[in-house]
């Protein structure tokens, strides 16, 4: 359970985000500045030997150093606050890429390209710090509403000129992108990386990861020793030179495959030599529109000096997603249709007036626009006549208003 916390250092929490790996996430405001960041913190107290502690120093350490613009920023040093060290840092107001995986399944192989094109970017100024991120996958992958691609999370990375901060033979990463090497607890460079950015690939232009498995050791065994299967066996719309970047990046050998995120990304030219340039600008319309639609901003009850709250799929910081994984246990109340088959929005819906309650008991009031459980939104005309679209797992309940 998320403990409610009013302050952090200098800064005013607004509310937690979620637990990442090594802590909690908290959304604040710099009274200094009045800008939102993302506040890391871990206890002081971890109970394991110390290591947690250090990988989070650690990444405090290469945020500071990674200046990039496809890169979540580090605000400031690593500090203490009574019983916890923290640091603040950038927050991306927006969606994860295994947000909109899950809500698109497959993405359209140019689409697929643009988010690749972003990630090997920022993997490319890691790397040329000799920082190897460990841990790439879509959860890591942030989107914010200008669009821009960002990669977070670099608390299990490692620089390559630092001592290890974990037990020999020991693998750190999540089983469904690790590279064989990794799992075997051999070295990893550059290459591990783009194995795991191969394996994201694969998933966006398939819908589904290349190894599933009953258990996580059945999938380590599979990336250690199974081809994937090709991805134009499923889905004949992926460009050949697509599939084999992919199919590169995926070679069991680090020799085999991509010698770095230039020549990774160098390949997917070749995807779409003739049209590059458009299908980039077509894919960040689209990306722009499916992350402002899903994020919303809810003005909270009281006077209007109460910091606002941002709800539905799309806002999240370093390691977790928000408001809707984060309040994950909040189920629906009873006034809220629960999801299923639906022939879509409401036709009736806007004949009534209804009140929404989110999990930080602020509400909206409005007229009933659209109702759509089976693709699990809601959409109001609030009371100052604005359009605005909630996902229904973000929303605690739901009740009619008299007229």
């Amino acid at each position: 359970m998320i403990q409610a916390v009013r302050r952090i250092g200098p800064y005013d929490v607004v509310r937690p985000l979620g637990k990442g790996g090594m802590g909690t996430v908290y959304l604040a405001t710099d009274p200094r500045t009045g800008a939102r960041v993302a506040v890391k913190t871990v206890s002081a107290d971890v109970t394991d030997g110390g290591q947690t502690l250090k990988r989070f120093a650690k990444e405090v350490e290469i945020l500071s150093r990674l200046e990039h613009p496809n890169i979540v920023r580090a605000l400031g040093p690593l500090e203490r606050d009574g019983d916890s060290w923290y640091f603040a840092m950038e927050y991306v107001e927006g969606r994860t890429l295994a947000a909109i995986l899950k809500e698109c399944g497959r993405l359209e192989p140019e689409r697929a390209a643009f988010f690749l094109r972003e990630v090997l970017l920022a993997l490319e100024a890691a790397h040329a710090q000799g920082v190897l991120h460990r841990d790439l996958k879509p959860s890591n992958v942030l989107v914010d509403r200008k669009p821009r691609v960002m990669l977070s999370d670099f608390g299990v990375a490692r620089a390559v000129d630092l001592t290890r901060l974990t037990t020999s033979g020991m693998a750190l990463g999540t089983p469904a992108y690790m590279a064989p090497e990794q799992i075997e607890g051999r070295d990893a460079d550059e290459r591990s990386d783009l194995y795991s950015v191969g394996v994201m690939a694969y998933e966006m232009v398939t819908g589904r990861l290349p190894f599933v498995a009953e258990n996580p050791y059945a999938v380590l065994k599979m990336h250690q020793e199974t081809a994937p299967r090709p991805p134009r066996q499923a889905f004949e719309d992926i460009p050949p030179a697509l599939e084999a970047a992919i199919l590169c990046a995926m070679a069991k050998s680090p020799a085999q495959r991509f010698s770095s995120a230039a020549e990774f990304r160098a390949a997917l030219v070749g995807a779409f030599p003739s049209g590059e340039d458009e299908a980039v600008r077509r894919s960040g319309v689209w990306l722009e529109g499916i992350v402002s639609r899903e994020t919303v901003a809810l003005d909270g009850p009281g006077d209007g000096a109460r910091p606002r709250a941002w709800v539905g799929v799309g806002v999240a910081a370093g390691v977790v997603l928000l408001a809707a994984v984060a309040w994950r246990a909040m189920a629906p109340g009873p006034d809220v249709p629960p999801p299923g088959p639906s022939p879509g929005p409401s036709a009736a819906a806007p004949q009534r007036r209804v009140e929404l309650t989110f999990p930080d008991k602020s509400t909206v009031r409005g007229r009933l626009e659209a109702l759509d459980a089976a693709h699990g939104f809601v959409r109001i005309v609030d009371e100052k006549g604005e359009r605005r679209t909630y996902e229904l797992r973000g929303v605690v309940s739901m009740k009619n208003l008299p007229e």
